[in-house]
């Protein structure tokens, strides 16, 4: 019997979360949390709790404007989908906003500050973001306050879900890691030494990876215990992702893009020709894609060769997303939503009122869904193909 195991530490109330995640992890493996196309289609900040911007379906490949929603500030929080097919999304008028899948107005909720950061979405339709305020938020599903928390700098990350849709982790300019249940029981903070702009993944083992102002991306277990540190040469604002073999990949804001193991060793770099501040994508393969100032998206394969860059019409600070047919899809700061394909081609691009820092997320039913720095929320949908 496996409580019979010398091995198997069943009165760890620590090892015993780490062993449901990870079974949970394989059971749900491909979806998120488990649910299908009705449920949570794109419930946080790329995606999944690992952050590696895949969608395990086809995207837009003719692109047919289907409706936009004006807010009243600029839009660098990303959209993102809960149950039910609701659209939240945060914006620089100090409104967290709630739409209906067609681009129907449903209510906001007013923080005191600017909203940068991405939301998330629980299985249950809570939702939950931070904002300059300093306040954590978590709302019910209409909008009213569950409960906040008070940190001490603005909160611009977004929250992580862990698998169990039960915990999460966000980070703060005050120089910590938070880690709160869903029901809002602070668990643990782990104090850093730098501001925290850089959002947190979760890895299949429950182990928490984020970058920092400290020039450092750090590994923290799921108790909040230090693991590891990697020190780069500049600051980290760029969420890492974490592909399904543990290996870590990231951009730093001193050019390079970086591939380390799950234990934290170096494995390679990529130089770019200016900082790197937007977060990488994963694809089925193992290849990654991210953008940087330089003006290119830049693809390689999981051993550190370069598989193409794609020259755009300006710099990149939006967070590509990928597709299962390997098309990719990043906003850029000439004021264009770009898809390119798996070649390093450009497929199509749409242009916005403004530059486009969003990060797009992507449907089922081969939807597009992106802010602009125009205040616009767009929504862009599948065409007849020529």
């Amino acid at each position: 019997m496996l409580q019979n195991s010398p091995n198997f530490c069943y009165n760890d109330p620590v090892m015993a979360y780490r062993i449901i995640l990870i079974l949970l992890f394989f059971i749900t493996a491909g979806s998120v949390f488990g649910a299908g196309s009705q449920g949570n289609t794109w419930p946080q900040f790329g995606h999944t709790m690992d952050r590696r911007s895949y969608a395990p379906y086809p995207g837009v490949r003719s692109p047919v404007f289907l409706w936009k929603y004006q807010t009243g500030g600029n839009l660098d929080s990303s959209p993102v989908i809960g149950p039910g097919g609701t659209v939240y999304v945060g914006s620089h008028d100090n409104y967290l906003y709630a739409l209906s899948y067609n681009g129907k107005f449903l209510w906001r909720y007013k923080t005191g500050d600017r909203v940068f950061s991405t939301p998330a979405v629980d299985p249950d339709g809570l939702i939950y973001f931070g904002s300059n305020d300093s306040f954590f938020y978590a709302l019910s599903p209409n909008g009213r306050l569950k409960w906040k928390y008070k940190v001490g700098d603005w909160v611009s990350t977004s929250p992580a879900l862990d698998i169990s849709g039960k915990r999460l982790y966000f980070g703060s300019r005050d120089n910590n890691v938070y880690a709160f249940t869903t029901s809002g029981k602070s668990l643990w903070k782990y104090v850093t030494e730098g501001e925290v702009e850089s959002s947190p993944a979760v890895g299949p083992d429950g182990n928490i990876c984020f970058g920092g102002k400290d020039r450092k991306l750090y590994s923290i277990s799921a108790d909040g215990k230090y693991l590891w540190s990697y020190k780069t040469g500049e600051n980290i604002l760029s969420t890492p992702a974490i592909a399904p073999d543990g290996n870590i990949y990231f951009g730093g804001s001193d050019r390079y893009i970086y591939a380390l193991s799950p234990s934290g060793k170096f494995r390679w770099k990529i130089e770019a020709l200016r900082n790197v501040e937007s977060s990488p994508a994963i694809d089925r393969e193992g290849n990654i894609y991210i953008g940087s100032e330089d003006e290119f998206l830049y693809s390689a394969r999981p051993d550190g060769s370069l598989h193409w860059k794609a020259k755009l019409g300006s710099e990149i600070f939006s967070s590509p997303s990928v597709d299962s047919e390997g098309y990719v899809y990043v906003g850029c700061e000439d004021d264009y939503i770009y898809c390119i394909d798996p070649e390093g081609k450009i497929a199509w691009k749409y242009k916005t009122g403004s530059w486009v820092v969003s990060s797009p997320a992507l449907t089922p039913d081969r939807r597009i869904l992106i802010g602009s720095d125009d205040g616009c929320i767009y929504v862009l949908g599948e065409g007849e193909r020529k």
